[in-house]
Order: C-alpha cells, then structure tokens, then sequence
C-alpha cells in the first residue's frame, strides 16, 4: 500500500531486531523466513511492531525456525475497516468499579461509563461494538471467563506454563504480560466473524490459529 515505504518498513524491522533479541537470532538462523514475514505484513499494509508482531516458532521437524507475521487486535481492526463496510469500530474491557448495563433483545443496548478516578477494579466484560456503512451495527461481548478459556487452550500459553513449572522461573507469556492487549485480540477474531469477509481477514486469521495451535 501506498502509505507504507519500503524505508519505513526497513526501519521498522531493524527496531524489532534491535529490541528483541529473539527475533534477532531467528533472523539470522532463517534470513528468508525473516523476508517473507516482512513481506507479508507489507501486503497487508500492516506495520511489525505497530499493528502486527513478528514472532519466531521452532519448526523441530526441519531443525529451523520460522518467522509469522501476526496482526494484534489493531491490525485486525485496520483490516477490518479497509473493506469500506464499516464506518467505526471498538473494543473496550469494563471493570469491576465501572458503570455498565448491557441489554439484549430486538434492540441491543449498552451503557459503559468508565471510573475516571480512582482503582477500576477488576476486568469483568470485554466488547467490541462495530458500525456500518448502511446504519446497522453489530455487538459481541465477552467474559473474563469466557477469555480465559481460549487462553487456557492456546498451545503457546500451555507451553509457556510447562516450561516455567520445568525450569522454575516466572511464564513468558503475553497473556500474563499483557493480559488486556491479548484479550482486545481474541474479541477482535470473534467480532471479525461477523464482519464483510476479505480475503486478507480469512488468511490472517489462518495464521493466528495455527500459531495458536503451535504450527
């Protein structure tokens, strides 16, 4: 796309190296995999370390490692707007010490006011609320409960447990790490559901089951 140049794309992929030693040293055991990731984000238009991540898997059955591209919650939602459909989009977490009333019925009604002083409390709801071009829009919602048990089935996360418990240090984890970004995701990849279908949507999303899975 036109607003991404090859020098800002180059700038951006030197960050990420510089800032993550892991990627780095992927990079340099699979130069091409390290390519072809870059490529892909500048097809989707999306920025690594902005709107996508570059993440390393170990491929054990070729004894290399290979690198994906992978929107996050802002890349899915860029996405989701390029296709002309769709006038806004959000995704917000209500706390605990929030206000917030949810109806559903013929009409879906939501209030969300959130505490601007003071402790929020706990996360207790996550929603995306998305517009369209034609007046109508769509609501999907989720609970901290129903969140965590797509994390709990996420091979990366189970992984991350299994080797700290191995080696007795703390998981690396962005779902421990960052607990509300890896959240916003997994509503970004439910509301996409419901959203005009591009086929730059479909392959990302193919690609974050499988990184989910571990392939």
């Amino acid at each position: 796309p036109a607003h991404i140049t090859k020098e800002r794309m180059a700038k951006l992929a030197f960050g990420m190296m510089r800032t993550n030693n892991k990627l780095a040293q992927a990079a340099k055991r699979n130069p091409a995999s390290f390519v072809n990731a870059i490529m892909h984000a500048s097809k989707l238009g999306l920025e690594p370390g902005i709107d996508a991540h570059l993440v390393p898997y170990e491929n054990k059955r070729q004894n290399t490692v290979e690198i994906q591209c992978i929107p996050d919650y802002r890349g899915l939602l860029k996405l989701a707007r390029n296709s002309g459909e769709i006038t806004s989009i959000s995704i917000q977490i209500a706390y605990t010490n929030d206000t917030f009333d949810l109806s559903l019925g013929t009409e879906d009604k939501m209030t969300h006011k959130p505490k601007l002083t003071g402790d929020r409390g706990e996360p207790m709801l996550v929603y995306a609320v998305a517009k369209f071009r034609d007046g109508s829009h769509h609501v999907e919602w989720m609970s901290v409960e129903d969140i965590n048990r797509i994390r709990d089935g996420s091979s990366g996360y189970r992984i991350a447990l299994a080797t700290a418990k191995k080696y007795d240090r703390q998981p690396d984890s962005p779902w421990i790490s960052s607990w509300e970004e890896m959240a916003r995701k997994t509503m970004a990849r439910r509301i996409s559901k419901y959203l005009p279908r591009s086929i730059e949507i479909q392959n990302v999303e193919k690609l974050m089951d499988a990184g989910d899975k571990g392939v």
